[in-house]
């Protein structure tokens, strides 16, 4: 069934195919709860990344993914071999560094989160940082 774009969610100027982003995203980030419930029965669990270009308002309008973030926040709590890479909104000038999306807010004050900001002046050299704080957080589980 299509969804004319008047029926359709929007966010701001953009509307939001919600169908297709749950087809897309969901079995995503559930290969990756698989793949740690998996590794979490064996003896030797395995690091696991998994990463999420942009958890925004858009996204969060899809509830079962929503759901399954909210059980990958979970698992990483449970586990120091499991890290999320993923982007989100800016704080915009919150005084809190809150985003005012509460997954979101959640995600970023997840005891394991580490916040790295997007310049001008770092993004080159940001990508690198980025490698070498995945590769630290590993460097005692790597088999």
């Amino acid at each position: 069934m299509s969804l004319s774009p008047r029926s359709s969610p929007r966010v701001g100027q953009y509307v939001v195919n919600v169908q297709s982003f749950e087809q897309l995203a969901v079995p995503c980030i559930q290969s990756v709860l698989d793949k740690l419930n998996t590794s979490s029965n064996s003896s030797s669990e395995r690091p696991a990344v998994c990463v999420i270009d942009e958890i925004g308002k858009m996204e969060l309008l899809c509830p079962i993914f929503a759901g399954r973030l909210e059980k990958l926040l979970a698992r990483m709590a449970e586990s120091q071999n499991t890290i999320l890479l993923a982007t989100v909104p800016s704080p915009r000038g919150s005084k809190d560094s809150r985003r005012g999306i509460r997954l979101v807010d959640d995600l970023c004050t997840h005891p394991q989160a580490r916040i790295f900001e997007v310049t001008y002046a770092n993004r080159e050299s940001l990508v690198q940082e980025i490698i070498q704080s995945v590769l630290q957080q590993f460097s005692g589980v790597m088999p």
